[in-house]
């Protein structure tokens, strides 16, 4: 008897982990900037041309977290690697006192986001930052601390 498989065209691929992390990368940070832009950098007050993480990005519980990200200026970013000193500072006057350091405490947590976690997030930061932090609330990394 012969069993008929489905052909190629019909199974439907799921993205990898890893390019559903670039997705977010490129739609995370396009939504920084535009949540960020009129301002100055974060660290300075030269103009924002790019979206500066506080915590290194390596990190994947705060990779994403929108508090973890501002817009900061490429001087700042890269040739003064993030500036902390200033950042830490600012992070404190933007989202209140003691946001950095329950930043620091959010990066030591052990978080792997998943296939649906991911898709959310990159469809979340195409919609604004507002509807954003409260997908993140869900799925980040902020429920297990």
């Amino acid at each position: 008897m012969f069993i008929r498989r489905k052909s190629r065209k019909a199974r439907v691929k799921k993205k990898s982990i890893k390019t559903l992390k670039n997705k977010l990368d490129a739609a995370f940070s396009a939504m920084i900037r535009k949540r960020d832009a009129g301002n100055s950098c974060i660290t300075c007050p030269k103009p924002l041309n790019q979206a500066g993480h506080f915590i290194r990005r390596e990190i994947l519980a705060t990779r994403w977290h929108p508090q973890n990200v501002n817009g900061q200026c490429a001087h700042c970013n890269c040739w003064l690697h993030g500036n902390l000193l200033e950042y830490r500072v600012y992070l404190d006057e933007k989202f209140g006192e003691g946001t950095a350091d329950r930043l620091h405490r959010l990066s030591r947590l052990s978080w792997k986001p998943d296939r649906e976690a991911l898709e959310k997030l990159i469809e979340a930061a195409k919609v604004g930052h507002e509807y954003y932090s409260e997908i993140w609330d869900f799925y980040g990394a902020t429920l297990q601390e």
